[in-house]
């Protein structure tokens, strides 16, 4: 089975599986040996397949960390009606946003971040990443504020993620419904008219 929008050659078609394999052997070893410690050898191990199957998969081990982060994205993401409220919305996308930053997945985004300031390709991987999880929520935020500038929008989906990373990634804090929406409100009060 193919991944979506992948281009395939000739050969044999890959197989989810080993895809979503190496996806969560990636996670795990980032999580424990860090950037530095990713090797498509470590992956292929942990995963369980050859590293030539990795190798046909991915040019660099920045690409790979791309990958994963977008199937992992593409997995939480929610399904969202189209006449929901944008409030009901925003509190999908922030479940959503615990459960991508929960367990080791968390630790793993850390070490990305601390190793994107060393790596030029890993750092365009994580900013072209970003931008698209950033723009559901702007949309969201120009819908529920459209007399909010841009740059408090920006400000705003910044300080959300800075409260995801330290309560569900460093403090590891259970996050009910009522902590999230909390997290939420205190967001929204950055976009509300002074």
């Amino acid at each position: 089975m193919e991944r979506e929008g992948a281009t395939r050659g000739r050969g044999r078609p890959r197989l989810a599986a080993i895809d979503d394999a190496i996806h969560a052997a990636t996670w795990d070893v980032i999580a424990r040996a860090g950037y530095t410690g990713l090797t498509f050898e470590a992956v292929a191990e942990a995963a369980g397949c050859t590293r030539m199957s990795l190798y046909r998969r991915f040019s660099s081990k920045a690409e790979l960390v791309g990958a994963t982060m977008f199937a992992m994205s593409r997995a939480v993401e929610p399904v969202i009606p189209d006449d929901i409220a944008p409030l009901d919305a925003l509190m999908m996308h922030a479940q959503a946003t615990v459960d991508y930053l929960s367990g080791d997945r968390g630790t793993a985004i850390l070490s990305l971040i601390s190793a994107s300031a060393r790596s030029p390709e890993l750092r365009a991987i994580s900013e072209e990443y970003e931008r698209g999880e950033r723009e559901y929520f702007l949309e969201l935020f120009r819908e529920m504020f459209p007399d909010a500038d841009e740059e408090r929008r920006h400000f705003a989906f910044d300080s959300y993620i800075g409260l995801m990373l330290q309560h569900v990634v460093i403090r590891r804090t259970p996050i009910t419904p009522e902590k999230l929406r909390i997290i939420i409100d205190s967001v929204l009060k950055l976009l509300a008219p002074a």
